[in-house]
């Protein structure tokens, strides 16, 4: 996207990400293997905004519904168990019965999206799984939650950006923020200057953090991106280019049009979706900042 281009845009970026980032504010508090172990055993992060500290659940709480389950995103478990077999829409092979798969959000209605690993990634109905019985286990201290969903989910993938020698970012680096802009791009392209530009503004002074999945490149490409978030003097972390592919189909789908902008809370609920260019118009936003506050 070209400043030209930005300037004819009928939103400011700065005046939709502090909307939306708002919302998020008010509000606040991709995946791994589908085959890991349960998280019972498991002890909870304490990041101040994330989560309640180890062991805290409340026993004497009002048992969760799926009508309120979106908004406690602290109660949403780590990982799901399919109850029944369970045949995904345009598939032919169900997915068996007791797979278990690491849960990326719960949408509205309480339907959860979960990876499954080697059996696909996909928004399921919160009757075929055991979601709702785990959220309340949750709930009252019976089973735990090691760390909130997102952060648990892509944390250990992202690169540091400034760190000498090379390395991943640490759990306490990434975890404590209000919102998480995911911004779904390939970093090469001559457009991207302008999108780190206007979210380095955006952000500024925030307790936000701008997360990068470089989209087109491969394994070798890590320095790559590297060099260019270092020429941009926007040291943002980013995924390993490798993962990305798996985690974009984890977190947004199979079809995703590029450049995407994703802001989600720390335990993955979806503030925004939208596209990184010019048809980000008002008439989105608003219709982004509607559908929230519905349910925040």
């Amino acid at each position: 996207m070209s400043p030209s281009a930005s300037r004819q845009s009928p939103i400011r970026w700065t005046s939709f990400l502090a909307a939306t980032l708002a919302v998020a504010l008010l509000g606040a508090g991709c995946a791994g293997d589908g085959d890991e172990a349960d998280t019972t055993t498991a002890t909870r992060g304490a990041a101040a905004t994330d989560e309640r500290p180890a062991g805290e659940g409340d026993a004497s709480a009002a048992p969760l519904t799926l009508a309120n389950l979106h908004d406690h995103e602290q109660d949403w478990p780590n990982v799901v168990k399919l109850v029944r077999a369970w045949t995904p829409p345009g598939e032919s092979e169900p997915v068996p019965a007791n797979a278990r798969g690491v849960l990326v959000r719960v949408d509205r209605e309480g339907n959860p999206r979960v990876d499954f690993g080697r059996h696909g990634k996909y928004d399921v109905p919160a009757d075929a799984t055991d979601l709702l019985e785990r959220a309340n286990r949750v709930r009252d201290g019976g089973e735990f939650k090691n760390r909130p969903n997102f952060l648990r989910q892509v944390g250990n993938r992202m690169v540091h950006p400034t760190a000498d020698p090379m390395r991943a970012l640490k759990s306490p680096e990434f975890a404590g923020k209000d919102a998480y802009l995911c911004v779904f791009a390939d970093p090469t392209d001559a457009a991207f200057p302008g999108i780190a530009r206007r979210l380095a503004e955006a952000t500024a002074d925030r307790n936000v953090m701008v997360v990068l999945f470089p989209e087109a490149l491969g394994r070798d490409d890590v320095i790559v991106v590297r060099k260019r978030l270092a020429e941009l003097d926007w040291p943002v972390p980013y995924m390993y280019p490798h993962l990305v592919e798996d985690y974009r189909q984890a977190l947004l789908g199979y079809e995703v049009e590029l450049p995407t902008l994703v802001v989600v809370t720390a335990h993955g609920r979806l503030l925004f979706r939208g596209p990184l260019d010019e048809r980000l118009d008002e008439i989105a936003l608003e219709a982004a900042l509607a559908a929230d506050r519905t349910t925040s």
